[in-house]
This record gives structure tokens, C-alpha cells and sequence, in this order.
């Protein structure tokens, strides 16, 4: 977290500005009460590692108990991955736009 604190320069911000940010880590696969409630969750290049049975507990954790207002998930773009496994399985609901490239809708979770 040291890391994250100096890289946003957080000893720089106003008072106010620093008063209003919290930094947290956490797991995506295990409820964990301080992350429910915020505005917003960043899954930075996380959701490719995880193994495809673990989509529903992923999804159950972030939209069912953390809920936060928005949701951001990036992934690396293909000619960066090591992947073997397609992203997305074949089976998701999926959609592509040529800003945003591919996404997907997790059931339950908000739409793509």
C-alpha cells in the first residue's frame, strides 16, 4: 500500500482530496466487509487469472456484497496474455465496441 500512497502522491493532495480517498486491498473471492459500499471498485488485469468455476464467487463478491457504484475490470489486450484459455469462454454473453473492445456481463451484474 506504501507503493500505491506514493505513486498517487498522496503526500502531495490538499487535505481535503486525501481525506476523501481510501486505499485498500482485498481479495476478489472472499467477502471482505471494508470493501462494501464505495463509490467505485478498480479489478485491474485480475479477472483473466481466475479459473472460470470461480466467475460466480467473483461475482457474488463484488456485486452482491460489496456493491459499489461502478465497476471498472481491465484486462491486457490478447498479444499481451500468456493465456492459453479464450477470454471470454465461449459460453458468456458478450459484446464488442471499437472504443472499449470486448465485454462482458456477469449475471446479475450490471448490464454490459
Amino acid at each position: 500500500m506504501e507503493r500505491a500512497q506514493q505513486r498517487l502522491h498522496v503526500a502531495e493532495m490538499p487535505p481535503r482530496q486525501r481525506e476523501r480517498l481510501t486505499l485498500a486491498q482485498g481479495s476478489v473471492l472472499y467477502h471482505d466487509p471494508r470493501l462494501a459500499g464505495y463509490d467505485a471498485a478498480a479489478v485491474v488485469e485480475v479477472i483473466e487469472h481466475l479459473d472460470e468455476s470461480r466467475l460466480v464467487t467473483f461475482e457474488q463478491v463484488v456485486f452482491a456484497r460489496a456493491r459499489p457504484g461502478v465497476v471498472l475490470i481491465t484486462t491486457p489486450t490478447p498479444t499481451t496474455t500468456s493465456s492459453t484459455t479464450p477470454w471470454p469462454p465461449a459460453n458468456s454473453a458478450t459484446s464488442t465496441t471499437a472504443s472499449s473492445g470486448p465485454r462482458r456481463s456477469l449475471p446479475g451484474g450490471p448490464p454490459a
